[in-house]
């Protein structure tokens, strides 16, 4: 990861923690691990791109700040392992590519519970920081042959993304169950391309699927 993007990464960390210690005391902490549905969204794929979606991984932890009864500010820390794939359609070639994104995000969401504290909706925008990238090809051509390799992209691709957050949650812990099941939805605004590098820019679209562990403090 480049040493601008870290200091960023940093900066907001730092400055996301002092601005939640300044609006009041946690209620609760959530750790949640799971997996995820990644996408990229090609503005310019070639004809004979077939792109699909695939599985990766995430994991976060999420602080709850309450700013009302129902309403709570909700800044967290959350890796992911976004994958793709790309199948080739055409007679002479056959086989797929891939790429896979790893990045730290700061989501900046805002909670809305309801129903008794058994739901509840996140909504925000998130900052995505990548620490690296990968691109796998996997595919016959009657002229290179049988192509099976890995490449690191990661200085071919931006270092960041913007994205906004959805996530709906089911919680347990009103019968003394501390955990929560959450789903998400993570859409990508900034092109990963870098100028020059690739045929199509593209942009990010993550499903998340994960299972939390509840603390709350005080309780």
């Amino acid at each position: 990861m480049r040493f601008q993007t870290k200091a960023v990464l940093i900066a907001l960390v730092l400055l996301v923690i002092s601005f939640s210690v300044e609006a009041g005391t946690f209620e609760q902490i959530e750790i949640e691990f799971g997996p995820n549905y990644g996408f990229l969204d090609f503005d310019d794929p070639m004809e004979i791109w077939d792109p699909q979606w695939d599985w990766g991984y995430t994991g976060g932890v999420y602080l709850t700040i309450p700013l009302s009864s129902q309403f709570s500010f909700v800044p967290g820390l959350r890796y992911s392992h976004l994958k793709n794939k790309v199948e080739i359609v055409n007679s002479t070639i056959e086989g797929n590519f891939s790429m896979e994104h790893n990045s730290i995000t700061l989501p900046l969401l805002f909670r809305y519970d309801f129903l008794e504290n058994m739901f509840f909706i996140d909504l925000g925008p998130e900052f995505s920081f990548l620490l690296s990238s990968k691109s796998h090809s996997d595919y016959h051509n009657p002229i290179d042959g049988y192509v099976n390799e890995t490449e690191d992209i990661s200085d071919n691709v931006k270092g960041y993304n913007i994205e906004a957050c959805v996530r709906v949650g089911f919680t347990a812990y009103r019968w003394n169950i501390p955990l929560a099941v959450n789903a998400a939805y993570h859409h990508g605004f900034t092109g990963m391309a870098e100028e020059g590098e690739w045929w199509s820019d593209w942009t990010t679209r993550e499903f998340s699927f994960s299972l939390s562990y509840v603390y709350q403090f005080g309780k």
